[in-house]
């Protein structure tokens, strides 16, 4: 039978509902004191254990073992713990009646200030070694640990002690190696990428490595043996480290200083907290404080970690993965376990925050490395980027070389040019003043002789630049003058085609060439003649902001946008060419204009007309006259 959605999850909910209901009803259970050893060493012991509180504030633990015998049996009582704050092992033989057989044996009395020495078995975790013989034992334990917390002891023979013990050891080598191994890293990624972030990292295996030998109870074997009241004290140092350099690694790793603010003022009140814990509290207090604002920092990290994970990337992923095993494992699993609530007595919870901080280094290495290599990927890019760049800058350096160089040549073509016609133009000129005109032709002949001059200017203005001596006159110019002598000189052509040539004539002057002024004029005008079927064509001055404006207007036929593009490169002409022209006058005044810092501007309507404009600065004292409209015939 088929259910629906909506049932087949209410039930599941149901479902999940009354698991939980079973485990908060289960939880005083489990942490209710032990019933049996936590231990399977010799079907031929029956023991069993229970526990009470002690009237001192101490607990107090009872074991109960049968041996059946024969002979005596020699077990060893692993307390699994490193140290202790107050200890008491007693061992008394027990009657077949249930009553006390002679007074107690002291086994083991250690205190917090009790040396290693003092203890009866070398080993990092506290063991007490029983002698059994055939009959009833009880074993009576007297105790105060950190977090008031319980024992969990395993009765063991001495072989399998030993050989857990060696297990231990490997597992110890095996952490050791990977802190070096994430150390090696750590060194290689500043050698890398140079960010704090390197230091961090480092600082966190290095204090992780002396957390799992505080936890295992090795530096109080090996490395301070005689100092028991420094030992306790270590402990809540070393959690305090820890976290404080998992926080310095979260703020640099996830910059969030610059990307998260508030969130990086809280990470700097729990050091704050941290550092006022240490300087303030002693002892049990110190590891309550420590405690409480470890689990603190499991929520904010728990935070930071979803919203880091929201970037999607890698070494976010990486991060949060090594982030959730160190809370989880170091503080939300540990502490609880570690204050007495272990749900499975025969589980060494003291491995858990070795768990942590092996997955936390493998992980949070693994971040660094990705990043690294990314951070290499895009500086692999960038270089090759440049490489690209610095290629298409050679190439165009050789295709600007290649071009000044036929530049160069053709400059050299069109100042051989000039020179053979400035022979033709001379004679011309020579034969011209010889020559007896008819009275009346006077005019023809000022005419004739300015043309020719002018011609001749051009041609040695194009010598001087082929040989590289042009430079940038600084005349003042009448842009009167200028404008009338440009008329004259296109006046006739404007006649044969019936067109009205004018020119507003004006008393403005300039500081500049009239050598080019003329030139970008001549070229002006002979385009809107020659380009104007009827009507009229106007040359004038307008003022403009800073300068003054040369206008050539025409009724032509207009430009397209699209032509007024084309006819500025060389050699592009109109549609309506004439025959005479070659292209190049809309891209010679083009030029001329970006060589002497003018600005042209074109405005053109098709079928009205069109206006070409050039804008010249005005120097000092240039100041325009009163204006007319002054026509020009072919006279």
């Amino acid at each position: 039978m088929n259910c629906p959605d909506g049932v087949t999850t209410g039930a599941i909910r149901r479902i999940i509902a009354s698991l939980l209901l079973i485990g908060a009803a289960a939880m005083p259970a489990w942490a209710a004191p032990c019933v049996l050893l936590a231990n399977e060493a010799s079907p031929d012991i029956q023991p069993c254990m229970s526990e009470r509180p002690a009237a001192d504030g101490l607990r107090h633990l009872r074991i109960e073992l049968s041996w059946a015998g024969p002979g005596v049996l020699q077990r060893v009582l692993d307390l699994r713990v490193p140290d202790a704050l107050s200890l008491a092992v007693r061992q008394q033989a027990v009657a077949s009646d249930g009553s006390m057989t002679g007074p107690p044996l002291l086994l083991q009395a250690l205190r917090a200030d009790s040396a290693y020495a003092e203890r009866l078995l070398p080993s990092p975790r506290i063991a007490v070694p029983l002698s059994l013989a055939p009959g009833r034992h009880l074993i009576e334990l007297d105790y105060r640990i950190h977090l008031d917390g319980r024992l969990y002891p395993r009765l063991d023979d001495g072989a399998g002690w030993r050989a857990r013990n060696a297990l231990g050891d490997m597992f110890s080598g095996m952490q050791w190696g990977l802190m070096l191994a994430s150390l090696l890293l750590a060194v290689m990624t500043r050698v890398l990428a140079r960010t704090p972030v390197n230091w961090a990292y480092a600082a966190l295996v290095v204090v992780h490595g002396a957390g799992l030998v505080q936890i295992r109870g090795d530096a109080f074997a090996y490395l301070w043996p005689q100092a028991p009241m420094f030992n306790q004290g270590i402990t809540v140092l070393a959690v305090s480290l820890v976290l404080c350099t998992h926080a310095w690694f979260a703020t640099q790793f996830l910059d969030l200083r610059e990307r998260w603010p508030p969130v990086y003022r809280l990470h700097l009140l729990l050091l704050a907290l941290l550092g006022l814990n240490l300087l303030l509290q002693r002892g049990e207090a110190a590891a309550a404080g420590a405690g409480v604002l470890a689990l603190a920092y499991a929520a904010l990290a728990f935070a930071v970690s979803w919203r880091s994970l929201r970037s999607a990337a890698a070494d976010a992923r990486l991060y949060t993965a090594g982030t959730a095993s160190y809370v989880l494992f170091t503080i939300v699993l540990f502490v609880p376990f570690a204050a007495g609530h272990n749900p499975w007595p025969s589980f060494d919870f003291l491995v858990l925050p070795e768990i942590g901080y092996m997955l936390e280094t493998a992980c949070l290495g693994a971040a660094m490395v990705w990043r690294v290599r990314r951070m290499q990927q895009r500086q692999a890019a960038a270089r090759e980027q440049q490489l690209q760049d610095a290629q298409g800058l050679i190439e165009a350096e050789s295709a600007r070389l290649a071009a000044h160089a036929r530049a160069e040549r053709n400059t050299l073509l069109l100042a051989g040019a000039g020179h053979d016609l400035s022979q033709p133009l001379a004679s011309l000129r020579m034969a011209l003043a010889a020559l007896q005109l008819p009275q009346g032709q006077e005019p023809v002949a000022h005419h004739l002789e300015r043309t020719i001059a002018y011609a001749q200017t051009l041609l040695r203005d194009m010598l001087a630049e082929a040989r590289n001596e042009h430079r940038a006159h600084d005349d003042r110019v009448s842009l009167g003058d200028c404008i009338t002598q440009v008329a004259r000189a296109h006046a006739g052509a404007a006649a044969a085609k019936g067109l009205a040539l004018r020119v507003v004539d004006t008393q403005v002057e300039v500081r500049a060439s009239s050598l080019l002024l003329a030139r970008v004029l001549h070229n002006l005008v002979g385009n809107a003649v020659r380009y104007t079927p009827r009507g009229r064509v106007l040359v004038g001055v307008r003022r403009r902001a800073g300068g003054v404006e040369l206008q050539v207007l025409d009724t032509g036929p207009g430009l397209r946008p699209d032509q007024l593009q084309l006819l500025q490169q060389p050699f592009q002409q109109g549609t309506a060419a004439a025959a005479e022209g070659h292209g190049l006058g809309l891209f010679i005044v083009r030029t001329l204009c970006e060589q002497s810092g003018f600005r042209l501007r074109v405005a053109s309507r098709v079928g009205r007309g069109s206006a070409f404009c050039v804008w010249v600065p005005l120097g000092p004292a240039g100041e325009p006259g009163p204006q007319r409209s002054v026509p020009f015939t072919s006279s």
